[in-house]
């Protein structure tokens, strides 16, 4: 044990020590506790290698994991960035170019090689010279006038940036489009994966139900061989089904951008936002947002600036060239020179070249706009197509649910029925078919509903981010 009397304030360094490693204690504590949920939480769905975890999985998470993985993205952001240079290239024409030389130049030559020959110096013989000769200088060009083509190749790369964000969000649409129409067929194989099995299994009951009548001479032979054939029929729909789940699963991982996985994830209850609105408003929707008429837009927009381009090439252009530099046989040189050129450039006759140039950009603007037009037809019949197809699937929705209700209601009956003798077994079997029947038309009624909704938002130019935020 340290007296602290004969060392002068040990005890307090060692309280300041337990203080810092009480301190260090502390804020140890404190980032575990706040990073450790996040990182926990955070890779609750995407892990190391892109895969997702066991657990439940959000439409919402589905799009979002899908527009942060999938290569489509990654392939327009840098088509993106090489837009957004190819205006940073435009616009250097607007400044002059500067640049610096350092010349070293050695040459040897004989004298009669300068011809010198009648001097008495032999032809390719006799006596060499040699030179030695160190240049170097700062070169200044501008061009002043060019035809507006540097001004409209600036345009021109603005627009092509324009057109490269408008693919960015037409690989954005597609993926979220693509998500969510894998997600929903997910869920509905796994809807209809249900109702094989409740099928399967009322079905189950109504053999071992009938079995035990036939012991009990109740029933007869041929009752129990019904129940057996149609007990097999439902055990090959639901084997169907399960397939049809792990094949939607695997499209599902895929439309994500993540490897195919064999560990299953649960998928919640899904509702497709819609905005109420008459068909006037989705058309002006679709003629201002639809993506596809952007992109279209823009490249009518380019080929136009192309035509100018070409045009501008009938006008004279005007460069100017500055050299200031030194000159000597020593290094470094003494002797400075200098030079202004300026030269003006008029094509007087190039055979038709520039004619033909503008000619087929000319040409190249009328053929988008026809593209343009009929693009916009097509658009405008697809989208009073799924408008009319969204509308009758909501109206199945509410015809199969009233169905549903009577088919349930007339199984439950039936079996009462067949326990009294009332009605036989095939009566009882053919009531249950009646009611799988209605139920899966139920079910794909439903998702035809959400899946002409995606149609019609789309075709609409609604697939946007405000979309993704109210999954």
């Amino acid at each position: 044990m340290v007296n602290s009397n004969i060392i002068p304030g040990f005890s307090g360094v060692f309280q300041v020590i337990g203080s810092r490693f009480k301190t260090c204690i502390s804020r140890s504590l404190f980032f575990f506790l706040i990073f450790c949920p996040l990182f926990v939480f955070g890779n609750q769905f995407a892990s190391e290698n892109g895969t997702i975890a066991s657990g439940t999985l959000d439409l919402k998470t589905a799009v979002k994991l899908a527009l942060e993985l999938t290569p489509e993205i990654r392939e327009a952001e840098h088509l993106l960035n090489s837009a957004k240079s190819k205006i940073t290239q435009a616009r250097s024409e607007r400044f002059p170019k500067i640049s610096t030389s350092l010349q070293y130049l050695e040459r040897e030559f004989t004298m009669g090689s300068l011809g010198l020959g009648e001097f008495g110096f032999p032809r390719g013989g006799g006596s060499s010279l040699s030179s030695i000769q160190y240049n170097d200088g700062v070169n200044i060009s501008y061009s002043f006038q060019t035809g507006g083509r540097a001004r409209i190749a600036v345009r021109a790369a603005e627009t092509n940036l324009e057109s490269a964000q408008t693919e960015k969000k037409l690989a954005q649409e597609s993926i979220i489009v693509r998500v969510v129409s894998a997600y929903l067929d997910h869920l509905r194989a796994l809807e209809l994966l249900k109702s094989a099995e409740e099928n399967e299994d009322a079905i189950r009951k109504h053999h071992e139900n009938t079995v035990s009548r036939v012991l009990a001479g109740i029933a007869v032979k041929t009752d129990r061989i019904k129940t057996e054939v149609r007990l097999e029929e439902a055990s090959e729909t639901t084997l169907k089904a399960r397939n049809s789940v792990k094949t939607t699963h695997t499209w599902l991982n895929l439309s994500m951008g993540i490897p195919i996985q064999e560990n299953s994830f649960q998928l919640s209850q899904v509702s497709i936002p819609f905005m109420e609105s008459n068909f006037d408003v989705l058309k002006e929707s679709m003629v201002k947002n639809n993506v596809e008429l952007k992109s279209l837009k823009q490249q009518l927009l380019l080929a136009k600036q192309n035509v100018q381009y070409e045009k501008a090439g009938r006008s004279p252009s005007l460069d100017f060239s500055y050299q200031n530099g030194r000159n000597g046989k020593d290094y470094p040189p003494r002797d400075r020179v200098w030079s202004l050129t300026g030269a003006m450039n008029l094509m007087v006759f190039d055979g038709g070249l520039i004619h033909g140039r503008v000619g087929e950009a000319s040409h190249k603007v009328r053929a988008i706009e026809a593209s343009y037009d009929g693009m916009k037809r097509a658009l405008e019949a697809a989208l009073e197509t799924a408008f009319l197809d969204l509308q009758n699937a909501r109206k199945r929705v509410e015809i199969t649910r009233k169905s549903l209700e009577l088919a349930s209601e007339e199984v439950r009956l039936s079996k009462f029925q067949y326990e009294a003798g009332v009605i036989t077994i095939s009566d009882l079997l053919d009531n249950q078919a009646d009611f799988t029947r209605v139920q899966v038309g139920a079910i794909s009624a439903l998702f035809d509903t959400y899946l002409s909704q995606i149609r019609l938002l789309r075709i609409a130019g609604m697939i946007d981010s405000d979309f993704v935020r109210k999954l």
